[in-house]
């Protein structure tokens, strides 16, 4: 309702992005209320991710598709949020700047133990232009600021490259914690 009144494009689009991100902690939290202890398999989140972006680029005029691989596994709720708001800030990033005429986003996620930690590795990779001249994350846009902060925050790394033969690949990781049970 408020995003109607704004006169400006760019007020209006920061509007767009707080519900967007509202909306992606919502999914986390309306999924674990189906649920009686505080884990979830993150793989339904990402799958309903990727779909709620695809989605809205494909409201206009491009065909973005996406394709996900892999297993995400269970994890406890507060892993669960911080990675939900990753990856659809990456998914987002991929398909308005990757592919704003259409394409494909591909997630592909790996999990892995490594001695008592589980690590959880993923890959967003748009078939786009690849990133701008000069990209520096740490000088980067507020999406991606925030994820570089909450990587950090589970311990992990993030790291923007140019995939091959076109677009960006976007390759973190994340510390999860232990799941009881």
């Amino acid at each position: 309702l408020q995003g109607r009144r704004l006169a400006g494009p760019m007020a209006r689009a920061a509007l767009d992005d707080a519900g967007r991100r509202v909306a992606t902690i919502a999914l986390v939290h309306d999924t674990l209320s189906h649920r009686l202890d505080d884990t979830i398999d993150f793989g339904l989140i990402a799958q309903r991710g990727l779909q709620a972006a695809i989605d809205v680029a494909n409201r206009s005029d491009a065909r973005a598709r996406g394709r996900l691989r892999g297993a995400f596994g269970q994890m406890r709720s507060d892993d669960a949020t911080p990675l939900a708001m990753v990856l659809a800030e990456l998914v987002q990033n991929a398909v308005e700047h990757g592919v704003p005429e259409g394409g494909t986003v591909s997630v592909e996620a790996e999990r892995s133990t490594e001695g008592d930690v589980d690590i959880l590795r993923v890959t967003v990779v748009d078939d786009g232009a690849g990133l701008p001249t000069g990209f520096r994350p740490s000088k980067a846009g507020l999406g991606t600021r925030i994820v570089t902060s909450m990587i950090h925050d589970l311990g992990g790394q993030i790291r923007w490259d140019d995939a091959e033969p076109r677009g960006t690949r976007v390759r973190f990781s994340a510390r999860l914690r232990p799941v009881d049970g």
